[in-house]
């Protein structure tokens, strides 16, 4: 425990530490390139474009080693309001919409009629979403996402439908694990640290609710956040949670 403990404060405290000249790396470069267009040659602009660009992948990278960390020490906490899922889910597919259609592929909202209200923490809501979505779209080559939402009784469910690479049954049980791909290769090609899925996984948990997935390997996945219309504090998930199987 106390070797865990040392751990979660590393984490904690270098992220910190390496996410503060990194801003200022993003930030200098990005002004760099504002006032340098059309003054230097277009490939000395894209280097720094490039520079701008793994900057923003770095502290991505970063911040979801923080956040895990966070989450383990036990200092998140969950800010109840009430919101539309509909407005939220539609945010969230504009801001990936772009990486969508840089890859040739559809990204496609259903919503319900009528927009549920739900009583919930917004922007955990909105950062497992981020990671759904965007993973699914990461991992899809062809075809299409699409994200839809229904209700049943007192609980709200999203799916998230693509027509990807898949997961085998082997890779299945361990995909919501830290630090884990469904394949060691999979890093090298699409990137990331095996972060995102482990930490939404966490905050649909904190939030009352969770996320269950059904694959077949090159034909696609499902994944499913299942979370409850009107979150009690007092009903939350408080538990530590360690290795979760689907």
């Amino acid at each position: 425990d106390e070797a865990s403990q040392l751990k979660t404060n590393f984490l904690s405290n270098m992220s910190h530490e390496l996410r503060t000249p990194l801003n200022s790396v993003i930030a200098l470069t990005g002004v760099l390139n504002r006032r340098l267009a059309g003054r230097i040659g277009a490939e000395e602009l894209s280097f720094l474009e490039v520079i701008e660009r793994n900057g923003k992948s770095l502290l991505n990278m970063i911040n979801e080693i923080l956040d895990i960390a966070r989450i383990e020490a036990g200092r998140e906490d969950v800010d109840i309001a009430s919101f539309h899922i509909n407005d939220l889910i539609e945010d969230v597919v504009e801001m990936i919409r772009p990486q969508a259609e840089q890859k040739n592929i559809r990204l496609l909202f259903e919503p319900l009629e009528s927009s549920p209200v739900i009583a919930s923490d917004a922007e955990k809501c909105r950062h497992i979403l981020q990671n759904l979505i965007g993973n699914e779209v990461k991992f899809t080559e062809n075809g299409a996402v699409v994200v839809a939402v229904d209700t049943d009784g007192d609980n709200l469910s999203i799916r998230v439908t693509d027509s990807g690479i898949g997961i085998t049954p082997e890779q299945l049980p361990y995909i919501f694990d830290e630090f884990r791909q469904a394949d060691g290769s999979l890093s090298r090609r699409y990137g990331g640290v095996g972060l995102g899925l482990a930490i939404a996984k966490r905050y649909a948990l904190m939030l009352g609710g969770d996320i269950s997935v059904k694959s077949r390997q090159n034909e696609g996945s499902v994944f499913t956040l299942s979370l409850p219309l009107r979150l009690d504090a007092g009903r939350r998930e408080t538990r530590q949670i360690g290795r979760a199987h689907v």
